[in-house]
């Protein structure tokens, strides 16, 4: 048993030495541990082409376990009970059973209280939950005309609304606040409307893009042989960059006739010359594009009660918010923009 057996084993460069029916495989200048039917290998010196190894012979019998003590009185031993652990000197009385965070026990057939969250103060200001967060930030930046369940809704529901490249525009591009307003300039009992609309957007004028697309309204006043032709002189003053200039004539003038629509025209600050060029020359395309624009406004369920505005999606007129709180849902826009905070997405 004691002693140990020295095999001189030949490699090549790289030859397969069989040890009891097993494969080894070596190189020069490594170092290789190999069992043997349960013998180890000692890898005493790596020559070149050959490998000196001593072999210690496996053990015949496998070492004793020992038995775990075992008390011979042990089926009979009674259970003990745990020693009970008294509260530490000003510690709080010992709870009733079944007590937790929320009370005592629960009653049958109720429901057991959930554990209250504990509160967390740094630097002396105490740590909201995420829920508690949304809920301080949303009662903060909400004005109180805005106050409650029924507008939080419609304040949470937006609309992507993707104008196309024709609609007039007015501000800066990429401006935090985007108003899209459905209108019909030829609706003269609209005026009054829009200009109230226009009064609220002042005062975020320098936070606000604008734009305008077409919807015709159930209360249109004039109409022409070819359409809307308040509508088509829209199209004509936006491509000479005078659409809002038209616009702003049109509600204080409030045309009834084709003739008085075409004097608002030109006093918008457009040459005859170049409106009647461009009737004649582009009115295809300001019939195409009235037609988008009335299908996007189909789209939004815009259609009817004119106009509708919305604010970075929140729908503010027919079917949203009342246009009396315009105002207050441009604060509410604006008090969570100058916060940093997510607005919901469409």
């Amino acid at each position: 048993m004691g002693k140990m057996l020295l095999l001189l084993l030949t490699v090549g460069a790289l030859p397969a030495v069989a040890l009891a029916g097993n494969e080894l495989f070596d190189t020069a200048g490594e170092a290789v541990r190999y069992g043997l039917r349960g013998q180890r290998v000692d890898i005493l010196a790596v020559r070149e082409g050959e490998v000196s190894a001593t072999v210690a012979p496996a053990l015949t019998t496998a070492p004793k376990r020992r038995r775990p003590f075992v008390p011979e009185n042990f089926a009979t031993l009674e259970p003990q009970p745990l020693a009970e652990i008294e509260p530490a000197a000003g510690g709080a009385p010992k709870k009733k059973e079944g007590d937790g965070h929320g009370g005592g026990a629960a009653k049958e057939g109720e429901a057991a209280k959930p554990a209250a969250v504990p509160k967390i103060t740094i630097g002396g200001k105490e740590v909201l939950t995420r829920t508690e967060q949304l809920a301080k930030d949303r009662a903060e930046t909400t004005p109180e005309q805005l106050q409650g369940p029924e507008w939080q809704m419609l304040l949470d529901q937006r609309f992507n609304i993707i104008p196309y490249a024709h609609s007039p525009s007015k501000g800066e591009n990429g401006a935090p606040i985007q108003v899209v307003i459905f209108e019909d300039v030829g609706c003269s009992k609209c005026h009054e409307t829009l200009g109230r609309i226009d009064a609220a957007l002042h005062d975020f004028v320098s936070q606000t893009q604008v734009l305008s697309i077409y919807a015709a309204s159930n209360a249109s006043g004039v109409a022409g042989s070819e359409g809307n032709q308040a509508a088509f002189y829209g199209k004509v003053a936006g491509r000479m960059q005078k659409y809002w200039d038209f616009r702003a004539t049109m509600i204080e003038s409030k045309p009834t006739t084709s003739e008085g629509l075409f004097d608002a025209l030109i006093k918008s600050g457009l040459r005859e010359r170049d409106v009647r060029s461009l009737m004649m020359t582009d009115a295809r395309r300001f019939y195409r594009e009235l037609d988008a624009d009335t299908l996007l406004a189909r789209t939004f369920a815009a259609g009817g009660d004119m106009p509708v505005v919305f604010v970075n999606g929140i729908r503010v007129g027919s079917g949203g918010i009342p246009l009396e709180k315009l105002s207050d849902v441009l604060a509410y826009v604006s008090a969570r923009i100058e916060r940093g905070l997510a607005e919901p997405g469409p």
